[in-house]
């Protein structure tokens, strides 16, 4: 093979993305980076922290089955504070070390892909990384993945869902990450107010009543049949869910005396929010505080909210990933109906990833679950 000058490169970031291009030009020749590594030295190459070049000399040496380079190559990335490997190459190494050491692939995974799920974007797990477990059988990774929302698109076995186990679980880290978001939006005396009710009023709520959007929901306008409609739906819902949480705005008092006095009497727990601040903020503040994902009787999607959220954490945590929050929220909203006070029948099986015994659960994009028998 003909031999490559590289004279004309320096260590430089600009004829580092030269010698970067020659690798992916020649990708099916890996004799170019051995001359590379003979010329430069492999630390000198690895110590550049140029993505391109360490993914195809880390890739040469994962296919030479080359452990002891392998290793000096993790070593040496692992020293430095401002560089990763690029997430396929953190899932080929925990391919290959799955075979040979199982423990090391899965602490990879942990470490560098799962923990940073949710702080970096380049890092989220989607649909084509779980694709890839499944088809290479990585199935203890699928089991740190219990009750995440992807879904998988390979062509696999599937499963009648009826089966499944419902659950309802949110990622602590997104639940923190949103907490402190709503926080910020509270003034030091409206956090003290909803906390000194939560101390007195706190337990298992089974739903969550979005008060304002009931009123609101006969075109917009605020009359008796307003009220109406709201008692019967606390009625409905405490009927099909039991104990539940009304959210309703004080400014509601003014416009409806009695209103007090009606709730009284329906026997639900009731928060009043302050004037000046969004009574939806409140709602989820309940909402993230029970532990056991409550149902919020609502026709609100908050889309405002979760825009405001992602906006916030992008800037504060590195684009940190909603999908966790979004999907909970989207299954425990229940609508209702103003007419016959129905209620939405809740989702039968959560569309997460269950582990359940020795069995895994893999919701596809078609509908079914992927079974995967351990």
């Amino acid at each position: 093979m003909e031999q490559i000058d590289f004279s004309e490169y320096k260590l430089s970031k600009y004829d580092m993305n030269k010698l970067g291009f020659l690798f992916h030009k020649n990708k099916d020749n890996p004799e170019i980076i051995l001359q590379a590594i003979s010329f430069f030295g492999l630390e000198n190459l690895i110590n550049n922290k140029h993505n391109g070049i360490v993914s195809k000399i880390l890739e040469y040496f994962i296919s030479q089955s080359d452990v002891i380079t392998i290793n000096k190559i993790i070593s040496l990335v692992n020293s430095f504070q401002d560089f990763n490997l690029m997430k396929r190459d953190y899932f080929n190494l925990i391919k290959y070390y799955y075979l040979i050491d199982p423990k090391k692939s899965i602490d990879i995974f942990v470490n560098n892909i799962l923990s940073k799920s949710t702080s970096n974007t380049e890092y989220v797990i989607q649909s084509k990384d779980i694709n890839f477990m499944i088809e290479n059988k990585l199935f203890s990774l699928l089991r740190k993945l219990n009750g995440l929302f992807i879904e998988a698109s390979c062509d696999f076995s599937c499963v009648n869902q009826d089966i499944i186990n419902y659950d309802n679980k949110i990622n602590v880290k997104i639940d923190n990450s949103i907490f402190e978001t709503i926080n910020k939006n509270l003034s030091s005396e409206n956090k003290l107010y909803i906390e000194n009710f939560w101390k007195i009023n706190s337990g298992e709520y089974k739903a969550i009543i979005d008060g304002g959007n009931v009123l609101h929901s006969s075109q917009g306008k605020l009359n008796d049949k307003s009220i109406y409609i709201l008692i019967n739906i606390i009625k409905k819902t405490e009927q099909l869910f039991g104990k539940s949480l009304l959210i309703i705005h004080r400014k509601h008092l003014k416009t409806f005396p009695n209103l007090i006095n009606q709730l009284k009497n329906t026997g639900i727990t009731y928060f009043l929010t302050p004037y000046k601040v969004n009574d939806d903020i409140f709602i989820l503040w309940f909402f993230l505080n029970i532990k056991t994902k409550p149902f919020i009787i609502t026709n609100d999607k908050y889309r405002d909210h979760i825009f405001h959220f992602e906006t916030v954490n992008k800037k504060e945590n590195g684009n940190l990933s909603m999908s966790q929050f979004k999907h909970v929220l989207s299954q425990q909203s229940l609508e209702y109906n103003i007419n016959n006070y129905a209620i939405s029948q809740p989702i039968r099986v959560s569309r997460c990833i269950h582990v359940i015994e020795n069995k895994i659960f893999v919701p596809h994009i078609l509908g079914h679950f992927i079974e995967i028998n351990l």
